[in-house]
């Protein structure tokens, strides 16, 4: 069945001259969100484009999205596709791209103009056009190779654009612009102009019916205008209370519009009546596509997808945005070569001691909390169900080995290239003495969860766990002694670097540390109530322990006093490496590698090189962290070159709250705080401009 789409994100309506210079003054614009045009072939693919040239593709209904390569990094507004394979994308400074592949690859076609290219739409695989800035149509008629632009009667920067035929096609844009052309866009007649509206979508379902959808110039309410003679007159309907700006229309008379506050609009019979679908929460809808009265989908402006089944009855939450790699492990063998590990099978490798990170394949699914690097490109990895895999060369490859048990493995630790041991839940403790090729039960005495291993030598190990449990062993685990209890917190990590000196952190800022092998434990004063997650030691001084919410801190006197590092990330730091006294890596949520080579700085690190392996050297601005919060949170963003920089947070209504950041940056990695103790409870969007780049995410205050 053939599907006409008005193809206008919310971006566009400040592209248009009036409505920009209103918006500005008050809050985001449109562009807040990532995306700024969606579109579903069928019930299961689909695409979205946006900005920094991002394509991303969906073949499962949503549930799943891949990045495409599109080649440029112009922002994307608009795209058609008139099958599975054919399609075309159109965006700022005349840039269109073609695939004929299902997007597998781009090409770009020559389109003879700098101009922002709003809304393309191809009836067919020849016939094309698209509708520019300034009241300038391109058309092509063999798909694309060649395209022709044709000056139109108005100057207004065109908006949505629509064809019936080859011949026939409708074109729509600010300040009441709408416009139509009988001879296949070469000429252009005016047959509304009413400069009292902005007109953002224009739909056909068939030649006979269509349907356009505006706002007042005040950005107050909304309008429909139906047709059902091939517009040889339009009729005005219902009036609605929020802007609308998208609408599509089927071959059935029936059809979908979207706006703001929640907007969701259906009708069955040609647009005379339109019944209330809306959307479970109040959002600025940035875009929209319907694959039938029962199927479609729906954007807010941080980038979430809504999705219905059922013709708007029910909605269902779903994320179009990449999902960042949470890092629960890292460890070197040296100074240059390391390996982090975390969610969904995904380890990263490095070579040169951090400068640059490589995905590595490893051929399971399972979430890796624990990974162990040894000599001579030898290494481990455990996770979820059992699962411990291993590389001899580096991380190029990686292969399974067999544990007889499905207990996720929380911890790893070798001593040399033979002996090793790993601890998980359920008190599951494992050890080999043939490098992981077979692994072997021992009895640990408890069935708590057992998050930390650590062997100082092949006879003297510890481990720790949930509920305070603390077990020892003095024969390289035959027997293992415990638990002890010294407090009830839920105890995080281990670390002996003889059979004296030994660390343990855990939950709500639990530090202990002993100095006689564990006949008396320590608690030094720290003043920290959030979690430590990982403590690590170059020697029986010197050491590191880090936590949620970035916190780092170091100690010189065998960890008797800690001092707080700033580290400017928000994320929760899971696992730190220490190389010698002075060079440590740590990892943590949200794609986060930090690295030190001064020793932290002795108060402050000073010399952090931050490493995000999913994310390209471009500017970019991170999820907050955390995500809900109360009442502060931290947020981080990336310039790969020195800009201006404005950060600046937004009520729903576009109404600005705080202005974090207005002043010129070096390029590097950034964060700061957002500390909403004055507002109520909900969700606020922040949004960064740094050069040409715009975005925004959505953030939520919970109290």
């Amino acid at each position: 069945m053939k599907t006409t789409f008005s193809l206008l994100a919310l971006i566009l309506l400040l592209t248009c001259s009036n409505l920009f210079s209103q918006w500005t003054s008050e809050g985001p614009t449109p562009s807040a969100n990532p995306f700024d045009l969606m579109q579903f072939v069928n019930a299961s693919t689909g695409w979205i484009v946006g900005q920094n040239g991002l394509i991303r593709k969906t073949t499962d209904g949503g549930a799943h999205w891949v990045d495409e390569s599109s080649g440029v990094s112009n922002e994307l507004f608009a795209l058609s596709f008139v099958d599975a394979k054919r399609g075309w994308v159109c965006g700022r400074s005349g840039i269109i791209l073609v695939t004929t592949d299902g997007g597998a690859t781009w090409q770009q076609q020559q389109s003879g103009t700098q101009r922002l290219c709003k809304s393309i739409y191809f009836i067919d695989p020849l016939h094309g056009w698209v509708a520019c800035e300034g009241g300038i149509v391109l058309a092509t008629t063999d798909g694309g190779a060649a395209w022709t632009s044709h000056t139109s009667e108005s100057n207004s920067s065109l908006c949505s654009i629509a064809f019936t035929s080859t011949q026939n096609g409708w074109v729509c844009g600010s300040n009441g612009a709408l416009l139509k052309t009988t001879n296949g866009g070469v000429d252009w007649t005016t047959t509304i102009v009413d400069s009292t509206l902005n007109l953002w979508g224009i739909a056909f379902g068939d030649p006979l019916h269509g349907c356009f959808v505006g706002s007042d110039l005040n950005y107050i309410y909304g309008k429909i205008f139906t047709t059902s003679n091939g517009g040889e007159t339009w009729t005005a309907g219902q009036v609605n209370v929020s802007p609308l700006f998208m609408v599509q229309l089927f071959q059935n008379n029936s059809g979908w519009i979207m706006g703001r506050s929640g907007t969701v609009l259906k009708t069955s019979d040609g647009g005379n009546s339109w019944t209330n679908a809306g959307t479970p929460e109040p959002y600025w809808l940035s875009l929209s596509s319907f694959v039938d009265m029962n199927t479609g989908w729906v954007s807010d402006p941080g980038g979430d997808l809504m999705k219905t089944t059922d013709g708007g009855h029910s909605w269902e939450y779903q994320s179009a945005l990449p999902t960042p790699v949470n890092f629960s492990s890292v460890s070197f063998a040296d100074s240059n070569n390391g390996l982090a590990a975390g969610t969904g099978g995904t380890i990263f490798g490095t070579t040169n001691g951090g400068g640059s990170w490589n995905q590595k394949g490893t051929g399971t699914t399972a979430d890796l909390w624990a990974v162990c690097y040894g000599r001579n490109g030898i290494a481990w990895a455990g996770g979820n169900n059992g699962t411990i895999i291993k590389t001899t060369d580096g991380g190029a490859t990686w292969h399974a080995t067999s544990t007889g048990t499905h207990n996720w493995i929380g911890s790893i630790d070798f001593i040399d290239s033979l002996r090793g041991w790993a601890v998980g839940n359920e008190g599951t403790i494992l050890k080999t003495t043939d490098g992981g090729v077979h692994w072997n039960s021992q009895s640990s005495g408890t069935t708590d969860w057992l998050a930390s291993v650590s062997f100082s030598d092949t006879a003297s190990g510890w481990a720790v766990g949930s509920d305070g449990t603390i077990l020892r062993t003095t024969d390289g685990g035959n027997q293992w002694y415990g638990p002890v209890r010294i407090s009830n917190a839920a105890l995080n990590s281990v670390f002996f670097v003889t059979p004296e000196n030994g660390w343990i952190a855990g939950a709500a800022g639990t530090m202990l540390f002993t100095k006689d092998g564990g006949a008396s434990w320590q608690s030094p004063t720290i003043e920290l109530y959030e979690d430590l997650n990982a403590v690590r030691f170059s020697d029986s001084l010197r050491g590191w322990a880090v936590g949620q919410y970035g916190y780092i801190l170091r100690t010189t006197d065998g960890g008797s006093s800690w001092n707080y590092q700033y580290t400017g990330a928000g994320a929760a730091l899971k696992s730190i490496a220490v190389y010698d006294s002075s060079i440590a890596w740590v990892v943590g949520t949200i794609g986060t590698i930090l690295k030190t080579e001064n020793n932290g700085g002795g108060g402050e690190i000073i010399d952090v090189v931050k490493k995000t392996p999913l994310s390209p050297a471009a500017y970019s601005l991170e999820q907050n962290y955390p995500n809900p919060f109360n009442p502060s949170t931290t947020i981080r963003y990336a310039i790969p070159a020195r800009s201006h920089v404005t950060l600046v947070v937004f009520n729903m209504l576009g109404q600005k709250i705080a202005e974090l950041v207005n002043n010129n940056k070096e390029p590097g990695s950034y964060s700061v705080t957002f500390n909403g103790a004055g507002l109520a409870s909900g969700v606020y969007l922040y949004r960064i401009l740094a050069g040409d780049f715009v975005q925004t995410r959505k953030l939520v205050l919970l109290k």
